[in-house]
């Protein structure tokens, strides 16, 4: 098996990763995944089928997703009925918006930071 071939097996685990964990921890349909990865629904279903390859800026926002699941596990250490709390709760931080709607806007980066004032106790 070639380099090349190596990679585009990451890239898929990768984005599958990313994509099983925001539908299942998140409970976000394949839609609201898109919208967190910068992709249509369909691109959903055919990276999670692994009919197609994601992209590169697809997979960067995979790789952010995945942080943000480190950064919410060590934060609510696997208290998924506190996390989602969280999650939905409007947060003056983001202007009254919700962390979800953040990353549903692809803004990730962002709930991370917020996140570990969450690990700090800032939002306990």
């Amino acid at each position: 098996m070639s380099v090349t071939s190596h990679r585009a097996e990451a890239a898929q685990r990768q984005i599958q990763r990313a994509i099983v964990w925001a539908s299942e921890s998140l409970e976000l349909t394949d839609q609201e995944v898109g919208a967190a990865l910068g992709a249509s629904a369909r691109s959903v279903m055919r990276w999670r089928d692994a009919t197609h390859h994601p992209s590169g800026r697809h997979l960067e926002a995979a790789e952010r997703l995945m942080v943000l699941a480190l950064a919410l596990d060590d934060a609510f250490k696997g208290d998924l009925a506190r996390m989602h709390a969280w999650l939905h709760e409007p947060l003056p931080v983001f202007k009254g918006e919700t962390p979800l709607r953040r990353i549903l806007r692809g803004a990730v980066d962002e709930v991370v930071v917020v996140v570990a004032g969450v690990e700090g106790g800032a939002f306990a």
